[in-house]
């Protein structure tokens, strides 16, 4: 991320702007249990991994997606996984569940209306959200 000459690369500046998204982030997730973990790749899920509380659709995004949960409470982070490419993808809360908010967001360009059945979610390199999910 630093050369030997002191330069900082462009992956500096994503992991530095990671960070702060963690920052704001993390706070909300203390107390809540890490349910489930899951890795898609070119849109794709790999085993072993789980997102059950919302369906991704698309075939061009790597994301990492962590499910956080506190009684019926579900909080999903949402994290690209490409520090290079930005991933565009379609998601949808499960039948039971709503987006209710977003609580924290980097890099990224949200649809207006969260809760449309199918909506363009776009994250862009290393780009991150937190959602909360509500009954």
């Amino acid at each position: 991320m630093i050369d030997r000459h002191g330069n900082r690369s462009p992956s500096y500046y994503n992991v530095q702007e990671t960070n702060r998204f963690l920052r704001q982030a993390g706070p909300a997730l203390l107390g809540w249990d890490n349910s489930n973990v899951a890795r898609i790749h070119n849109g794709k899920l790999q085993a072993p991994g789980e997102c059950p509380a919302v369906s991704l659709s698309g075939d061009r995004f790597d994301l990492v997606v962590g499910t956080f949960t506190r009684g019926e409470s579900i909080r999903l982070v949402l994290a690209n996984d490409s520090y290079q490419n930005p991933a565009a993808f379609d998601l949808s809360a499960a039948s039971d569940r709503r987006i209710q908010k977003v609580i924290a967001s980097w890099n990224a360009k949200l649809p207006d209306d969260l809760n449309t059945p199918t909506t363009a979610w776009s994250l862009g390199p290393s780009g991150c959200v937190l959602i909360e999910l509500a009954r």
